[in-house]
């Protein structure tokens, strides 16, 4: 095993950099005292105000001495356990529906830890990269909700940015109450996500932010299982490159947490950077800000990623199905995973196909749900800053899915197409509603092509829940495009107003771009 680890000055303050990430000296020689006399301890994610994942028995790990007993308390529910030869103990505490009334975590061992103002409730994981990321202070209407977040009973965790070249046990983060002071450097996505299952489940809810900008995929799966997957294995870099990378990641850090601190957007990469396109590969992430997570109990994930990806699309459902498998591995449960699709940009290159293969994990991978967003992007913005659309069509989501509500989570999704002559008729799914052209007037957003292949325009109608779509000088029509370019106008909708998904009914090569 190669360790990667350097002295590093800033300021009048020393601390150890391994693989990539800053740990404080005075944190690394409290463990090291505390695993010295044999102390309990306890991971970052249980801390004060923490968010117990309620009516199931929720994993609760630490470290103590080898042989040494330990008793886990919460609600008048109890779990014992007994440390290994390594000094790692683990056990199942069942914890209760939730009541909103506030209670005390304690564990007992030689010494004891309490951990006040934890609740039973709602669970999700929030991940991906700087959409994910993008703090509630920097988006439309984020100031007003930041100073509106007084929500006693909506629990936040933001996992500080780290990188590491081996799996780590632990994190930097704390659970904090949601507040005018806590919510403003917390992702967007993730606060309005939690703050409507909040308000519609009427139950405490937590939200863990684990987000880092710019990160491809595989940065976010383990090294176990990049290596077993041939189509995976050849993305790993060599150590050389490896390390030059998280010497980067140290830079590119500073610059993500000052944007943070100061409530603003990020800055989309530097087109001139030789890591723009590798977006911090081969496990770092996983290593530094979700092993050390797992398998603390969650109900869900939610994951806003794929800009990083657009340069080689056509293997994006493959990849992120791997991801899916990989942290369900982790967490040893097949809890529900949602992904937000790419919204529209100016034109760029292969945004449509990275859409498509997104779709195609919905479809594929059980308990995975989709989030359509291709009407709320900021065209030429890299980080489009109307984030309550998502944060909420996810919490939607989670509704449908996960808590059998009665809702509609979903625009227009098309399932067949029928020739009538030199007309397509095509026919949708999730027509909550029925189907309605925003803003009135046409519907826009088609395009038909015959046999020649040649994308045109065609008039489109709305009958029911169909669309009539033809061109007087297409005679027989052979495919229907949505929405499949970068940055469509579009305009189909259901009367819930929810977009609907960008689709084909063709599988023709696109030749590197959406036409």
């Amino acid at each position: 095993m190669r360790v990667h680890v350097r002295r590093k000055a800033n300021g009048s303050n020393s601390c150890w950099s391994l693989g990539g990430s800053v740990l404080s000296t005075a944190i690394t020689l409290f463990a090291v005292i505390a695993e010295a006399r044999g102390d309990v301890r306890l991971p970052a994610i249980f801390s004060h105000n923490m968010v117990l994942q309620q009516n199931r028995d929720v994993p609760v790990w630490g470290w103590a001495a080898p042989g040494e007993k330990v008793m886990v308390s919460f609600a008048g529910h109890r779990a014992s356990a007994t440390a290994d030869q390594s000094g790692r103990w683990a056990t199942r505490l069942p914890v209760p529906a939730a009541d909103g009334i506030p209670g005390t975590l304690v564990v007992q061992g030689n010494n004891q830890i309490v951990r006040n103002n934890a609740v039973a409730g709602e669970v999700w994981l929030c991940s991906g990269q700087s959409n994910m990321q993008v703090s509630l202070g920097g988006v439309t209407g984020g100031k007003e909700a930041t100073a509106a977040a007084k929500l006693p009973m909506l629990r936040l965790f933001q996992v500080r940015m780290s990188a590491a070249a081996e799996p780590r046990q632990d994190l930097e983060g704390a659970w904090a109450v949601c507040s005018p002071e806590t919510a403003g450097g917390f992702s967007a996505v993730g606060f309005f996500l939690g703050r409507r299952l909040h308000q519609d489940l009427k139950v405490p809810v937590g939200v863990i932010d684990s987000t880092s900008g710019g990160t491809a995929v595989e940065a976010w799966i383990s090294r176990h299982t990049l290596d077993s997957d041939p189509a995976m294995k050849r993305l790993v870099r060599p150590d050389p490159e490896f390390f030059k990378i998280l010497d980067q990641y140290d830079r590119d850090r500073a610059q993500w947490e000052q944007a943070r601190a100061e409530n603003r957007r990020p800055m989309p990469p530097d087109p001139n950077s030789p890591f723009r396109g590798w977006g911090y590969p081969t496990s770092i992430f996983y290593n530094a800000m979700i092993a050390p997570l797992a398998p603390y109990a969650i109900q869900g994930a939610a994951w806003y990623q794929g800009e990083a990806r657009t340069g080689r699309p056509e293997q994006y459902a493959h990849e992120l199905s791997t991801l899916i498998g990989d942290w369900r591995l982790a967490w040893g449960s097949p809890f529900t995973f949602l992904v937000v699709q790419l919204p529209n940009i100016k034109p760029t290159w292969n945004w449509p196909i990275t859409r498509e293969q997104q779709q195609q994990v919905a479809r594929t991978v059980s308990r995975v749900g989709l989030v359509v967003t291709i009407d709320v992007g900021g065209s030429g913005d890299l980080h489009p800053p109307d984030k309550r659309p998502v944060g909420e069509r996810l919490a939607l989501t989670a509704e449908a899915m996960v808590y059998g509500r009665n809702v509609v989570c979903s625009g227009p999704v098309f399932d067949t197409m029928k020739l009538e002559g030199n007309n397509v008729r095509l026919h949708f799914k999730c027509t909550s509603g029925g189907l309605v052209a925003r803003g009135g007037g046409d519907v826009n957003g088609f395009s038909i092509a015959g046999a020649d292949r040649k994308f045109v325009p065609p008039k489109a109608v709305i009958e029911g829940d169909t669309v009539v779509v033809s061109d007087k000088g297409i005679a027989r029509p052979a495919a229907v495009r949505y929405a499949f370019e970068d940055d469509p106008v579009c305009n189909l909708f259901n009367g819930a107003g929810l977009p609907a998904c960008p689709f084909r009914t063709d599988d023709w090569p696109l030749g590197g771009s959406s036409q």
